[in-house]
């Protein structure tokens, strides 16, 4: 629980009301690479996988 001065403070405080007022970064961008990596990580992991089990099948 914050207290009534506390609260006091951080509304009286420059960094708060910088933080608190700025927007918030859109991130959709990033997300939407983050997929595609983990898209393309995983057929790579399983090419990977195929090409050990044919290799240790030899």
């Amino acid at each position: 629980m914050i207290s009534q001065e506390f609260k006091q403070m951080l509304k009286d405080s420059d960094v708060f009301a910088l933080f608190s007022k700025s927007h918030r970064p859109d991130h959709s961008k990033l997300d939407k690479e983050v997929e595609e990596f983990e898209k393309w990580i995983t057929e790579e992991h399983a090419k990977d996988r195929r090409l050990l089990m044919e290799a240790s099948n030899k």
